[in-house]
């Protein structure tokens, strides 16, 4: 044992160290809610899906070997990044709580109203008043966050289930009828986050899986 230790402190000495294993690497799941398409997250144009279809992303898979059909993500230091490979620039998950407060929704109309003559329309008024509100996506690169956006807070609990800060998340459907995919949001307690409508809570189940470094568009 005391020879054990004298070779591991004369390695550590030396600049020898015990290579940190990479972060497991998983799919996440909907579940929990039959009204919710039971599908895997996809990726794509800086958002979070269920139901997408091709998401775009371009994977470093063996010639002849199809690229993973769902999004690949990993958990370090609380927070989610997908899985693009040491060659590629980081892509991580933010989360955006925000909203447009009464206080300055009320001044920016009056505002524009009155001292401009300018009339809003309803559905770029209901846009304002919806920004943030649990709104999810993700960006490439290390760059500096706008202030709002929080990318810190990621878990998963003993369950396996994704959450941030401890609250689960909500898919919404899409307006359009002819478009099958939901977009995910955190569950603030908000009915029609973004405006949108017919929102509906669901557990985020993670799904270990091989790590298949991709580049999401």
């Amino acid at each position: 044992m005391k020879l054990l230790a004298v070779i591991s402190a004369s390695l550590a000495l030396a600049g020898f160290t015990t290579a940190t294993p990479p972060p497991q690497t998983f799919s996440i799941k909907a579940k929990g809610n039959p009204k919710v398409p039971s599908v895997r997250f996809d990726a794509s144009r800086s958002n979070i899906f269920l139901n997408y279809g091709d998401s775009g992303a371009v994977c470093e898979v063996k010639p002849g070997r199809p690229r993973p059909k769902d999004a690949i993500f990993y958990l370090k230091d609380s927070i989610l990044y997908l899985h693009t490979g040491a060659s590629k620039p980081v892509q991580k998950v933010f989360l955006d709580r925000s909203g447009f407060g009464m206080f300055h929704f009320f001044f920016f109309f009056f505002f524009f109203f009155f001292f401009f003559s300018i009339t809003i329309p309803a559905e770029a008024v209901a846009k304002l008043a919806n920004i943030g509100q649990g709104k999810i996506g993700y960006l490439t690169g290390d760059g500096q966050l706008p202030s709002r956006w929080e990318v810190q807070g990621w878990t998963i609990d003993g369950a396996g289930n994704l959450k941030f800060k401890g609250k689960g998340l909500i898919a919404c459907p899409s307006s359009d009828p002819k478009i099958k995919s939901w977009t995910v949001w955190a569950d603030l307690g908000i009915a029609t986050p973004g405006g949108n409508k017919g929102c509906l809570p669901f557990t985020a189940h993670t799904m270990k899986t091989k790590p298949v470094a991709c580049k999401y568009t």
